[in-house]
């Protein structure tokens, strides 16, 4: 065997072993993109997500959750309803996981718990009365990386455990730097000084971007 057939030889082997860790990849990444959108439809329901476009976000926003990210801050989404809000918090829930997504892909690693680990999402109502009503441990809500409420204000603020569990969320990831706070409202965040929230107010403030989307309703 001659130099030149070492070489054709040698190439054709390393042109297979990357065609075969692309097919791998491949397989990685149609398998957690499922896990991915079956975790989407459980919090956000079949009909929203289906009707759901990266479209409707604009690169104004878009850049807004890059930063945040980014720089590990909070954010406080302010509007009027059907503004976009919840679909905001789909776009940046997608983000995280297609990040964590291409990582497992480019480590040629297959764990779908990993991919959603540390991802919680609450409707105010349903985290209210969980509060109130089943005096939820705190611990493991605020052992997350990333925490999503949303709807702010929809809820029964006026109950004692409630605003004292909330307060302590956010208290929390204001002393720890985590769980990240992905928050929608109707009410503007220079509100809530006025009413029950003034403590998770003020505690917001310290590391909080906000997002007052304008503009009338979708629906």
């Amino acid at each position: 065997m001659d130099k030149n057939d070492f070489y054709a030889i040698f190439s054709n082997r390393q042109k297979n072993i990357h065609q075969n860790e692309d097919e791998i990849k491949d397989s990685i990444r149609k398998s957690l993109t499922i896990s991915i959108n079956s975790f989407l439809i459980d919090i956000f329901g079949w009909h929203f997500f289906s009707n759901y476009k990266d479209s409707y976000i604009d690169q104004i926003k878009r850049n807004i959750v890059d930063d945040v990210l980014k720089e590990r801050k909070n954010l406080y989404i302010h509007g009027s309803v059907g503004t976009g809000k919840t679909t905001l918090l789909l776009y940046i829930m997608k983000t995280i996981l297609n990040k964590r997504m291409q990582q497992q892909v480019e480590n040629l690693s297959l764990d779908t718990q990993e991919l959603i680990d540390g991802i919680l999402f609450f409707n105010a109502v349903k985290l209210s009365n969980l509060l109130i009503d089943y005096n939820t441990d705190l611990d493991i809500i605020v052992n997350n990386t990333y925490l999503f409420i949303d709807d702010l204000g929809t809820e029964r603020t006026e109950h004692s455990r409630f605003i004292s569990g909330l307060e302590y969320i956010v208290d929390y990831s204001y002393r720890n730097g985590f769980p990240l706070l992905f928050i929608t409202s109707n009410i503007p965040l220079e509100n809530l000084f006025h009413g029950n929230l003034i403590r998770v107010a003020d505690r917001l403030r310290s590391n909080t971007v906000i997002l007052d989307i304008q503009g009338a309703s979708y629906r």
